[in-house]
This record gives structure tokens, sequence and C-alpha cells, in this order.
């Protein structure tokens, strides 16, 4: 099964139950009330287009 939403495309497997992929994760830790990227996450954003 595949969903579209706002936030983006989540297709459903008998093996992936969340829907989503890696291109539609975010991973943030929260410090001082305000959210920041992990280090994981800041490798992703650096892989995208300028």
């Amino acid at each position: 099964m595949s969903l579209l939403t706002v936030n983006g495309r989540y297709t459903y497997t008998p093996t992936n139950h969340e829907g989503a992929d890696i291109d539609n994760i975010a991973v943030f830790t929260v410090k001082n009330g305000e959210f920041v990227p992990t280090d994981w996450e800041r490798q992703q954003f650096s892989k995208l287009p300028e």
C-alpha cells in the first residue's frame, strides 16, 4: 500500500510497517528548548543539493 500525504509518500509492505524510507526521516535532539540535528542528520543535510 502506498499513501501520498503532505509530509511525503509512505509505502507499506509486509516487511516495512512504518512506510517511511531514509529520505523521510529526520533525527534531532532537544537542547535548551531547541531542536538540534544529530551528527547523522547533519550528514544527511550535507548530501542535499544547494
